[in-house]
């Protein structure tokens, strides 16, 4: 298992399945994944964001991290507040830059 396969796994499996509206890994992480490269987070593009983000925080210790950079395309950044791979500094710097990758969404995470 690689560490996209173990991070997907960390935030999905205390989800049910069921529950989630259908989800798509999508960005850098993609291309990471398909060059067998590790990623240090993964972008998810899904209908209902809002909804999905609590969702996803509520099987963890998690905060959900809105940011609109417009205002038809919401986004929510999901934090594990007991990672402390990325300070909320380095998180506040990168929200401006985050934002759906123009292309083709990647796998579907819910089949």
């Amino acid at each position: 298992m690689n560490k996209t396969d173990e991070i997907l796994k960390k935030w999905l499996a205390p989800v049910k399945k069921d529950s989630l509206p259908p989800v798509y890994m999508v960005g850098g992480a993609v291309r990471d994944y398909l060059l067998g490269r590790s990623a240090n987070d993964i972008d998810l593009i899904c209908r209902d964001a809002k909804e999905t983000a609590a969702l996803l925080a509520s099987g963890r210790d998690a905060a959900v991290v809105p940011f609109e950079k417009k205002s038809d395309e919401p986004c929510y950044r999901v934090v594990d507040r007991l990672d402390k791979g990325q300070s909320p500094e380095e998180i506040e710097r990168d929200l401006p830059d985050l934002g759906a990758d123009e292309g083709i969404p990647g796998p579907g995470l819910n089949d």
